[in-house]
């Protein structure tokens, strides 16, 4: 049966909502109910007719919203296929490989750098150049006016702790090459 023609006998508009479908086939089952008709045989027969008709017209409807919901994407947490987990799951150990390996490139380069070195990196402690600061009040001495600085103080009396840190690494590099030479 033709889908225009079921909304017809169901006394609806096309394109009528589910709800308005429902409603529409319980008002035409209580005026075409057979057993109002018990009376008059004619007109009962006449009702069995329109009853079928209207069956028929519901279920072609129904049929219709049953395939409509069927592939219309249902609410709900959003399913991904396995494919595109698993490829998930690869992207993150990639991840986690690089991190991995640009903490071991890290930690290897400052397992060989001086203390003191990491300390200059880091922005801790600054090298005095004859350059003088352009923040200062007073100009900075000439550098051979000066004479050499005390051991682990720079020029103007702040420490120099690259230097001590320097000095404190290559003493215990003497000591474990020294340590490794004689016990081998």
């Amino acid at each position: 049966m033709d889908i225009r023609e079921s909304y017809r006998i169901l006394e609806l508009h096309y394109g009528a909502s589910l709800d308005e479908v429902k409603q529409g086939y319980k008002d035409m089952v209580r005026v075409w109910h057979p057993d109002r008709f018990n009376e008059d045989p004619r007109l009962r027969k006449k009702a069995e007719e329109k009853l079928k008709e209207v069956n028929r017209a519901y279920g072609d409807l129904m049929a219709v919203f049953a395939r409509e919901m069927a592939l219309s994407p249902r609410p709900g947490p959003v399913r991904f296929p396995s494919w595109w987990r698993k490829g998930i799951r690869g992207i993150g150990l990639v991840v986690i490989l690089l991190l991995r390996l640009i903490y071991d490139t890290l930690r290897r380069s400052l397992y060989w750098t001086e203390p003191g070195r990491i300390f200059q990196i880091l922005g801790g402690a600054k090298r005095r150049t004859g350059v003088t600061d352009p923040k200062r009040s007073r100009p900075e001495t000439p550098a051979h006016e000066k004479g050499p600085p005390a051991h682990g103080k720079r020029g103007g009396g702040e420490p120099d702790f690259g230097s001590v840190f320097d000095e404190v690494a290559r003493e215990r590099r003497r000591k474990t090459h020294a340590g490794g030479r004689s016990s081998g």
